[in-house]
C-alpha cells in the first residue's frame, strides 16, 4: 500500500470520530482527491462550504505539520497517475518489446496477471466477500453497471449470476436507455458499480442515484480515491498495475468471480435448479458446438439406478424404516459422487405380494405422502430428481404409481400404471385401478416418461411415447418375480430399445425372487450389449444417457425414419379364381 493509499484508509478509519466540521473536510477529501492535488486550500474550502482553518485542523488530526504536506501527497499520487498518457504508455510497451524482445514482454504481462490475482486475494477479505453477497441474496433485485472499458464485464456477471437468479439486472444493455433501467431501482435493491480509474462518468452518476434511492451500493473500483469509492457502502478493491497501455482488468474478474461463487451458494437449491433448466434449453437449442461438428450440441445426463431389496413390510411403521434405510443408501450413493436422476423400482417402499396388498388401506399414501416427504429432503440436499413408486391412496381406490421430485423439492408429476397384471405371482387387478394419463418429464434436455411393469408388454404405449411425445428413455419400473413370465421380460426390455431407438431402463426389485434389472441402449449388436444387473443381489450403477447415442443408431439404422405415418390401409380379398383353384 502506498503512501496515498495509507493515508484515505488511515482518514477513512478517522472519519466517525472526527468533529462535524472536520467530518465534513474530511469527506470532501476522501471524494475528491484530484480538488486537493490541484487547487489552492481557499479554493478547496469554498467548494466544500468549509471554514478555511479546519482543513489545517484536519491536517494537524491526520499527523502533518501543514497542509501543504497533506497536499503533497495527492499531487504525487495524481502526478504518478496521470503524467503518463495511455498514447505515451503504448510507445513504451512498443519499445520495451524492440528493446527487451518477446521473452521479456511475455514475463512482464505474466507476473502482472500474477500479482493483480494475488493483490485481489490479498486486499479482499473472504469474509467481507461472503457478508456482501449474502446481503445480494437478501435483495429484491441485483442492478449491475459499468461502462465504457467496463461494460464487458459487467455483462460477463450478469451471464454468469443470471444463470443463478432471474434478480439480476444489468444497466446499459442493448435496445434500453440506462434510465429505463433504473426506473424501478429503491431502497429494496443493491447495485454493483465496476469503475477503474478515468472512471466512467455515466457509473459514477449511477450510484450517486442510487445512494439517493436508498440502494445498496457495492463498488468495485482501484482505489480509495476513486469517486466511486465514497459513493460506495461495500468497498472492493482491484488491483490494475498493467505493462499493457491499458489498465488491467484480471483483479476485478477475480473478485466478480468470487462475489458470483458465494451469491450462488446463498441461492442454494433454487440456482441449482435454474442453473439445470437453463443449461437443458441451450442444448435443446443447439447453443453448444459438439464434436461431431454440428452447430447442435445434445443433451446427456447420469442416472443412478437402485436395484434394491425390499423385504416384506406389511405395516406402516415398517414401511416406514424400509423408506429411511433406502434413502441412506441412496444418500450414501449421491456423497459419493452427484448424478441427475435417481430412479427405484415399482412400489418402492412395499412388498409386493398379496399379504402387503390386503393392506393398501393401511400402507397407501397421497402424493404428498411420507415417501415424498423423504425424497424431496434427498433432492433438495443432493440438487437431483427422483423417480420413486409407491401404492397411492385415490379418490376411488388405490393405485401403482410413479412420482418425480425435482431439485427443488417440489413434485414434477406422476404416473399410474395402465395395465394391470393378473397372471403368474401378480393378482393386481383384484386391489388397484388403471391409470389415464402419460407422463413426460425432462432432466437435462432428456425426455423421459415413466411406465410401470406390465404396460411394457404393450408396444403401443411405448411408441406413442417414443415417435408421438419424443421421449429419449422410457424408464421402467418393475418387480418381476420369477414366475414363467419372468423370462420373457428381457427380451420385451431389447424389442422396446430397439424398435423405437431409445433407452430403457428397467428396473427389478432386488432378492432371492427378484433382481437381474437391464439397462437397454438404442442399439444392440455384438460389440453393444444391454447392462444387466446382478441375478439377486442389490446394486447402484450410474449409467450415462445420451442423445448422440440415439441419433448415431438412427443414421445408422434408419427404420424408424422410414417407418409409415399409416397402416390402417386397405386388404386386399383373395382372387376368387385363386381361390377356385385352390379348390
Amino acid at each position: 500500500m502506498d503512501e496515498f493509499e495509507a493515508f484515505q484508509d488511515r482518514l477513512t478509519q478517522m472519519h466517525p470520530t472526527l468533529p462535524r466540521q472536520l467530518r465534513r473536510a474530511a469527506t470532501y477529501i476522501l471524494e475528491n482527491p484530484g480538488d486537493i492535488a490541484t487547487l489552492s486550500m481557499r479554493k478547496v474550502a469554498a467548494q466544500a462550504d468549509v471554514a478555511l482553518p479546519n482543513f489545517a485542523r484536519l491536517a494537524k488530526a491526520a499527523g502533518f505539520e501543514t497542509y501543504d504536506e497533506l497536499r503533497d501527497v495527492y499531487r504525487k499520487h495524481v502526478q504518478s497517475r496521470d503524467r503518463i498518457t495511455y498514447e505515451e504508455r503504448a510507445k513504451k510497451l512498443q519499445f520495451s518489446g524492440a528493446d527487451k524482445g518477446v521473452a521479456a514482454v511475455w514475463s512482464s504481462f505474466r507476473d502482472a496477471a500474477s500479482e493483480s490475482i494475488k493483490g485481489a486475494f490479498d486486499q479482499v477479505d473472504a469474509m467481507v466477500v461472503s457478508s456482501i453477497a449474502r446481503e445480494m441474496n437478501e435483495r429484491r433485485r441485483i442492478y449491475l453497471a459499468g461502462m465504457q472499458s467496463s461494460h464487458p464485464f459487467m455483462r460477463y456477471l450478469h451471464y454468469i449470476a443470471g444463470m443463478a437468479s432471474p434478480s439480476i439486472t444489468l444497466v446499459g444493455h442493448e435496445a434500453s436507455t440506462t434510465a429505463d433501467d433504473l426506473a424501478d431501482l429503491g431502497d429494496e435493491d443493491a447495485i454493483v458499480c465496476l469503475a477503474i480509474r478515468p472512471c466512467a462518468r455515466t457509473t459514477v452518476e449511477i450510484a450517486q442515484i442510487a445512494r439517493q434511492r436508498g440502494a445498496l451500493v457495492i463498488g468495485i473500483t482501484d482505489s480509495r480515491a476513486s469517486p466511486l469509492a465514497s459513493l460506495s457502502d461495500r468497498l472492493l478493491l482491484a488491483p490494475v498495475d498493467s505493462p499493457l497501455f491499458f489498465e488491467s482488468y484480471v483483479g476485478a474478474v477475480a473478485i466478480i468471480e468470487m462475489l458470483v461463487g458465494f451469491f450462488v451458494i446463498g441461492e442454494g437449491a433454487s440456482a441449482i435448479q435454474r442453473i439445470e433448466r437453463i443449461e437443458a434449453d441451450r442444448r435443446k437449442l443447439g447453443e453448444y458446438w459438439n464434436d461431431a461438428g454440428t452447430m447442435k450440441a445434445l443433451p446427456a445426463m447420469e442416472v443412478l439406478a437402485c436395484q434394491i431389496a425390499i423385504p416384506a413390510k406389511t405395516n406402516r411403521s415398517d414401511r416406514e424404516a424400509n423408506l429411511a434405510r433406502t434413502v441412506h443408501r441412496v444418500r450414501r450413493e449421491l456423497r459419493e459422487r452427484p448424478v441427475d436422476l435417481v430412479a427405484l423400482p415399482e412400489l418402492s417402499a412395499i412388498d409386493y405380494s398379496r399379504h402387503a396388498f390386503d393392506r393398501l388401506a393401511e400402507l397407501a399414501e397421497p402424493l404428498d405422502g411420507s415417501s415424498f416427504q423423504a425424497w424431496r429432503a434427498v433432492a433438495r440436499e443432493h440438487a437431483v430428481h427422483v423417480a420413486y413408486s409407491f401404492p397411492r391412496l385415490a379418490g376411488d381406490g388405490f393405485r401403482i404409481s410413479l412420482a418425480v421430485v425435482g431439485p427443488s423439492g417440489d413434485l414434477v408429476g406422476h404416473f399410474d400404471k395402465l395395465h394391470l397384471a393378473q397372471y403368474g405371482a401378480s393378482m393386481e387387478k383384484e386391489y388397484f385401478g388403471t391409470g389415464d394419463h402419460l407422463f413426460v418429464f425432462e432432466v437435462k434436455g432428456m425426455r423421459i416418461a415413466p411406465i410401470i411393469c406390465y404396460d411394457i408388454r404393450m408396444p403401443e404405449l411405448s411408441r406413442t411415447l417414443a415417435i408421438d411425445h419424443g421421449v429419449d428413455m422410457i424408464l421402467h419400473a418393475g418387480a418381476y418375480y420369477r414366475d414363467p413370465s419372468f423370462y420373457s421380460w428381457h427380451q420385451f426390455v431389447v424389442a422396446r430399445a430397439m424398435e423405437n431407438q431409445i433407452f430403457v431402463l428397467s428396473l427389478n426389485r432386488a432378492g432371492a425372487d427378484y433382481g437381474h434389472s437391464m439397462f437397454c441402449p438404442p442399439w444392440v449388436d455384438e460389440e453393444r450389449q444391454p447392462i444387466v444387473f446382478d441375478e439377486h443381489d442389490e446394486q447402484f450403477l450410474r449409467l450415462d444417457i445420451k442423445r448422440s447415442k440415439i441419433e448415431r443408431a438412427r443414421r445408422a439404422y434408419s427404420f424408424v425414419g422410414d417407418r409409415r405415418d399409416r397402416y390402417d390401409l386397405p386388404v386386399i380379398a383373395p382372387a376368387a379364381n385363386a381361390t377356385e383353384s385352390a379348390n
